[in-house]
């Protein structure tokens, strides 16, 4: 949480709150034994620095004494009563409060070496409620003094929460043994499953060969150059799972209001055009089908966000709360250069954005980051320069940072062919007509799997994208 200005203020209220000692959550008991066990049994020393910090202990000699074991430990001595006094001493603890009982009572706390981690627990426990009240009143000195922006001290408030709340500490270290069981579950997974996906299918038969369905916390990212369809495929894909595979998709569209795409999944579903929508050139029965569309089309899994200034911080706040309420299984931008990494005057989390590429960078790491908190796929559109159009862009040509490429799980590409084929005369030129409806996504970047071509049909009448070999695509003119 960012440190305001007033932050004596802060201190003095707290100060005054920790000072009424029987409202402190600590437990000196466990305090105790964990430092017991770390002197009277030197193999849990490793476990204790892997679970807990210095700044987990109520105890003030409890933080010297941590740091001092720690400390030697780095050093290679040998960690004893007499080894951890004299570095204690060093590090200016008082030498009457550190006398032969307190090593005494420490060894006497120290019941039995198995317990150590449910002690560890305990201590973090109380950690944790500490923290929560220095949230809770930096949170009350910043609104008493009212001159941050509302937004950021919801935001700052919600994350440090919200961290508390994943408890993830110091992460210990798995071993191999430990990772087996869940990538057996995954393992198993595929192999029931009978069409190879284990993520979130896209409903693109090709695509989901490639990548077996958007995998979970993993960051994709769409770009084309601008025209070339990336809001139509993203909704063609937000459609096909939130319709045929009952996926709860959260579409935030930054350039697109609700009402329009609204009218694209209305189009795509009913295969009326939407020129012929626009224009009111409706014939009765082509009114009776959007009606029974309509009616048929009732699904609450697709969420449209039609904000179009849309910051990192509530993109963040939305889908925490769309997760915690409904559940969420997918995120789509459209698209992420629209986007904005913080508050007034690119401000977010107390570092200043000093330019379009840093902004860019500080979105993309956030989106990224974003997918492995809530542990569902993020995709985002993303602009690409122009190149040349008779070749299909690459990771180079990905626009304002090269920040999107290195976080990105997944990058694909739009294109469609639009070469020329050359007369007998270097001046004639001819436009080919490939085939018209055809598209190509070019996956440049997978990071857990191969990367190749793949080929779609597109229907612009209704904005709708198809495997390239669905024979099926009605046009109603």
């Amino acid at each position: 949480m960012p440190r305001y200005n007033d932050r004596q203020d802060a201190n003095k209220i707290i100060a005054n709150y920790l000072s009424k000692k029987d409202r402190v959550p600590h437990n000196n008991e466990a305090e105790k034994a964990v430092m017991g066990c770390m002197l009277s049994y030197p193999e849990t020393i490793d476990t204790v620095l892997g679970s807990i910090s210095s700044e987990s202990f109520y105890n003030p000699l409890f933080k010297i004494m941590y740091r001092c074991i720690s400390e030697l430990r780095n050093e290679g001595v040998n960690v004893d009563f007499v080894t951890v006094k004299n570095k204690m001493l060093q590090n200016n603890a008082e030498e009457d409060r550190i006398g032969n009982e307190f090593f005494v009572d420490l060894a006497d706390n120290a019941a039995t070496s198995a317990n150590v981690k449910d002690y560890c627990d305990i201590v973090n426990d109380k950690f944790l409620l500490r923290r929560l009240i220095l949230i809770c009143d930096e949170t009350v000195v910043a609104c008493r003094k009212d001159e941050d922006n509302v937004d950021a001290i919801l935001e700052n408030a919600e994350r440090e929460i919200f961290q508390l709340q994943k408890k993830d500490g110091q992460r210990e270290f798995l071993t191999l043994r430990q990772v087996w069981p869940e990538l057996l579950l995954k393992i198993t997974a595929a192999i029931e499953s009978k069409d190879g996906i284990t993520g979130v299918p896209t409903g693109f038969r090709d695509l989901d060969n490639i990548t077996a369905g958007f995998q979970q916390a993993n960051f994709i990212v769409i770009a084309a150059r601008p025209g070339m369809g990336k809001t139509s495929l993203s909704l063609s894909m937000a459609m096909n799972m939130a319709f045929k595979k009952n996926i709860k998709v959260a579409f935030f569209s930054l350039e697109m209001n609700a009402a329009e795409l609204a009218m694209r999944v209305l189009a795509s579903e009913s295969k009326i055009t939407t020129e012929k929508m626009r224009s009111g050139r409706l014939k009765e029965e082509d009114t009776d089908l959007i009606n029974a569309t309509m009616e048929r089309v009732v699904s609450d899994n697709l969420i449209i966000d039609e904000t179009s200034y849309l910051t990192i911080a509530a993109l963040r706040n939305k889908c925490r709360k769309l997760q915690s309420e409904r559940g969420l299984d997918i995120i789509m931008v459209d698209y992420l250069q629209l986007m904005h990494a913080g508050l007034d005057g690119y401000q977010t989390n107390s570092k200043f954005i000093n330019n379009r590429q840093e902004e860019v960078a500080e979105i993309s790491r956030s989106l990224k980051a974003l997918a492995k908190e809530l542990n569902i796929p993020v995709i985002a559109m993303a602009q690409v320069k122009r190149p040349d159009d008779k070749n299909p862009p690459d990771l180079a040509d990905l626009r304002e940072s090269g920040a999107i490429e290195q976080d990105a799980d997944i990058v694909m590409f739009i294109h469609k062919d639009d070469r020329t084929k050359k007369g007998k005369n270097a001046e004639e030129e001819t436009n080919v007509d490939y085939d018209d409806d055809s598209v190509k996504l070019y996956i440049r970047k997978h990071r857990n799997g191969r990367v190749g071509d793949i080929k779609l049909k597109f229907d612009k009448s209704t904005t709708k994208y198809y495997d390239y070999d669905y024979q099926d695509v009605p046009y109603n003119q």
